[in-house]
Formats: structure tokens, sequence, C-alpha cells
């Protein structure tokens, strides 16, 4: 059984449109590996990115089995990890 979910939100002055089945997974294969921040994010060590809500990040490298929680993107050329649960596939301003 596939879930598909989507949703709308305003965030920041950004409408943010969420569709995902399977969320967790897709983010970062869906959209050609370009994801979207949903809130402000502020680093809180030299290897993360911040980023702010509406940001377009490209994912380069997912999460392995030890560490699923944390993706290393690019963003204004710049790398660094991001928390995957601030992020979504797609972003209207």
């Amino acid at each position: 059984m596939i879930v598909i979910e989507i949703w709308f939100y305003y965030s920041s002055g950004v409408y943010v449109l969420v569709v995902a089945t399977d969320v967790e997974e897709q983010l970062g294969t869906a959209n050609c590996g370009v994801v979207y921040g949903l809130y402000d994010y502020t680093a809180q060590n030299s290897d993360e990115l911040s980023f702010l809500t509406g940001d377009e990040i490209s994912i380069l490298r997912k999460g392995d089995d030890m560490e699923k929680d944390w993706w290393w993107a690019s963003l204004q050329l710049k790398e660094g990890y991001i928390p995957r649960n601030y992020i979504g596939v797609s972003s209207y301003t």
C-alpha cells in the first residue's frame, strides 16, 4: 500500500506544498535531489549548513543506517549537514 500525503502551510511569508509518498525516502530522490527549507535552521556546528525557509537545497548524500536524521547538502556553494525534518519536497512563494 502506498500512502500519499498532500498538504499546504504558510511559514515566514512562504506557501509550502508537500506532496510525498513515504516522505522520508522520497526527500532528495524526488525532484532531482532538490528540497526546500520548511523552517529556518542555524548551524550549531562547523560541519552543518544554515538555511532559511524556502531556500532551495541540493541533497548530495543521504544518511546511512547509523545516521538517518542528518543529510549532506549544498546551498549557495557551501556544503554541510542539514536536519532532514527541516526540509520538504516543494515550496511556493
